[in-house]
């Protein structure tokens, strides 16, 4: 027998809070838009009014308060290294050091995990070939700060929202894909319509214990078309999180049009309910298309409101509008909840580590080993940059073109000034000729670097 969930309706308690939200009109504006005074907004929560606090422009405080997400487990292989470029220049080119950067999903070359001595782990982010447009992969800035989700399959909604908590609201996320079909309602409940503006739903039995098909029942009840579950909602809600979904479309992709139009339906079906809209990207790799994506999402408002705090055990989603009397003429309208302030904690843990750019030239050959008894070996030479720091372990990686990656760990030594080089030998288990790269991370000085191979050179 399937347990009835019934939503807590909104509260008409005394305890009220604060929240932010972000409303961008989808206006295709870059430039600056007008300063709006609180008294032309207005604003409802489950058809009820909500107090408007204040009223900012976005663009000058989203810098620390954006994400550009890569989702790679939903994108084709051939497009990962463009999206990573992609990503690299328009950060570069928006000047914005504080844009946070979280990689989703395998990307075997692109990607690639150091085990740490102190049972840590930091990711590498290897050096992409030259791309055609000649765009030169060393000579760009380090300057995001880049996470890697090192569990895959773990689902991306979730992985944004336990990221961010209230005092990181608002967040915008850029999310960078090839497919969102995925991302369409289930949890046991089977559209009926292909609409996913008007999805009508036929009830199946949720699986014993299964909490999000027993919370998405719930939701369907709901007159409101409630977007995924009830923890993404709330945990979105509290985070003031608004998704705005960059659609892959070039490249040669080979869909019909059904399922393109199929896709673009989906992508707007996440975007909507967060209040965000869709994006997308004929060509990727030189940053043009996130770099305009970036300039499009920030004309807009920062809206800060009052809202009485719902009861129950189970707080679902409601309508949030907010209006704005022109000019700008906007109506805006998102799925949300208002929980206890405090209620909701960020919860990251170690399915994600600190993602480093591996672009420093990285000086390897086969010179060394036993030549007597024929043993292979390569020879490393301590990058000049870090030879004279303090000593620390510095880790190798080997990768072939096929077999499993033969992994290094050395107590480099500090070296004085006008000494000489400090050369290092592994021993490797396969044949030089097949060895496809070389990387390379310092834990004392956080250096990183790669290169590729050929052992006929």
């Amino acid at each position: 027998m399937v347990a009835a969930f019934v939503c807590a309706p909104h509260s008409r308690a005394s305890e009220l809070r604060q929240f932010d939200v972000l409303v961008i009109p989808h206006t295709g504006t870059e430039g600056l838009i007008p300063e709006v005074s609180p008294t032309r907004v207005h604003a409802t929560f489950d058809e009820h009014k909500v107090s408007v606090v204040a009223v900012q422009q976005a663009r000058p405080i989203l810098g620390k308060h954006t994400v550009v997400l890569l989702d790679f487990e939903h994108a084709s292989a051939k497009f990962h290294t463009s999206m990573i470029m992609e990503t690299l220049h328009a950060v570069a080119e928006v000047g914005d050091p504080e844009i946070t950067v979280i990689a989703a999903g395998e990307s075997r070359r692109n990607l690639e995990i150091f085990d740490l001595a102190d049972n840590g782990k930091i990711g590498l982010l290897l050096p992409p070939p030259r791309l055609a447009d000649g765009h030169d992969p060393q000579q760009v800035k380090d300057s995001a700060r880049m996470y890697w989700q090192t569990w895959p399959g773990l689902d991306l909604i979730g992985t944004v929202a336990n990221w961010f908590d209230a005092t990181d609201s608002p967040v915008r996320v850029v999310w960078i894909s090839e497919d969102f079909t995925w991302a369409l309602p289930r949890h046991g409940l089977v559209p009926m319509s292909d609409d996913v503006a008007n999805f009508t739903w036929t009830h199946r039995p949720c699986d014993p214990g299964d909490m999000g098909c027993q919370a998405m029942k719930c939701l369907a009840a709901s007159s409101l078309n409630i977007f995924w579950g009830h923890p993404y909602v709330v945990r979105l809600s509290e985070a003031g999180i608004t998704l705005f979904p960059l659609i892959i479309r070039g490249g040669g992709a080979q869909r019909s049009r059904a399922d393109q139009q199929k896709n673009q339906r989906a992508a707007e079906y996440v975007a909507k309910h967060t209040g965000g809209f869709t994006l997308f990207a004929d060509t990727l790799g030189d940053g043009k298309a996130l770099t305009r994506a970036l300039r499009t999402t920030s004309a807009g408002y920062v809206v800060r409101l009052s809202g009485t705090v719902q009861q129950g055990s189970l707080a679902c989603p409601y309508p949030l509008r907010i209006s704005i009397d022109g000019p700008p003429h906007i109506r805006f309208t998102r799925d949300f909840t208002i929980s206890a302030e405090g209620q909701i904690r960020r919860q990251t843990d170690n399915h994600f580590c600190r993602l480093v750019p591996a672009f420093h030239k990285l000086a390897a050959d086969f010179s060394c080993g036993d030549k007597a008894s024929g043993e292979s070996g390569l020879k490393i030479t301590v990058p000049e940059a870090i030879k004279s720091a303090p000593p620390g372990k510095f880790y190798v990686h080997v990768t072939y073109n096929a077999g499993p990656v033969q992994r290094f760990v050395f107590n480099r030594r500090q070296l004085s000034p006008g000494e000489a080089a400090h050369c290092l030998c592994a021993s490797l288990s396969g044949r030089p000729e097949a060895v496809r790269l070389v990387s390379a991370h310092d834990e004392a000085t956080k250096w990183a670097g790669a290169q590729k191979l050929d052992a006929s050179n």
